[in-house]
């Protein structure tokens, strides 16, 4: 799937947040409308290739009934993200969730 045909509910197809170039990847955070009060999970965090196909779409942690990922930041070979008071820690070449802790 293209990122353009990625249909996350609030997001305009064109704010990204912030874009981490990793290996061949782009991850990219993508900015929902944080105007907009929402009760549900949105997955805003993924990777895309050369091409603008999507490699992986992160999971929010079990622990988030509703929300977002509001930053995220490479440590060497981890990528860490931040939703609410949760900080988790991400596979960045698989976008696989390892680790959750709650920071807040």
């Amino acid at each position: 799937m293209k990122l353009s045909e990625y249909a996350l509910k609030n997001w305009n197809g064109r704010n990204i947040i912030t874009t981490i170039s990793f290996k061949e990847i782009k991850i990219l955070l993508l900015d929902v409308n944080q105007n907009m009060i929402t009760w549900e999970l949105l997955k805003n965090l993924l990777a895309i290739d050369s091409n603008g196909n999507i490699v992986w779409i992160a999971d929010l942690p079990d622990s988030e009934m509703f929300g977002y990922y509001l930053e995220i930041k490479l440590n060497e070979n981890q990528l860490l993200a931040w939703i609410g008071g949760t900080l988790c820690t991400i596979d960045p070449n698989t976008g696989e969730l390892l680790k959750q802790q709650f920071v807040k």
